[in-house]
């Protein structure tokens, strides 16, 4: 049994990850405003999709044309210790059948827990033009 153990620890170690539990953050808490020629957007779709993994979570804008969506986490048992993650996420706001792209990040390493957003749907000149821009 002790030398079962020896090798899965010696395995992991070579392989550049410990046996350590942790939640592995795909994307953060996102919310913000949706806006559409100034004016609240009520009712809008939001779709968050962490494009590694494929998860997806959902919500609708309330009557302000404000929105919250929860972070899009997985439960992993072993830690990376070599190399930052990657991370790949895209907010899309669905209006009258239309999908806008709200906003997308792409990066290797952590991000911020939470990120608030602006988004005007009167900003963007397209559907693929970023719609959403960061508050501070």
């Amino acid at each position: 049994m002790h030398s079962k153990l020896l090798v899965i620890a010696t395995a992991c170690t070579l392989c550049g990850c410990v046996p350590i539990p942790y939640f592995r953050h795909h994307a953060p808490e996102l919310s913000g405003e949706v806006r559409r020629a100034g004016q609240p957007l009520g009712d809008a779709r939001i779709e968050v999709t962490s494009l590694l993994e494929g998860e997806r979570r959902t919500t609708r804008t309330d009557a302000h044309g404000r929105f919250a969506v929860t972070a899009i986490e997985q439960f992993r048992f072993t830690t990376q210790l070599l190399g930052d993650p990657l991370i790949h996420y895209r907010l899309e706001i669905i209006d009258a059948g239309v999908s806008y792209l709200g906003y997308e990040r792409f990066a290797m390493g952590n991000h911020l827990p939470a990120v608030r957003l602006d988004c005007e749907l009167g900003r963007a000149a397209d559907a693929q033009t970023p719609a959403c821009e960061e508050r501070p």
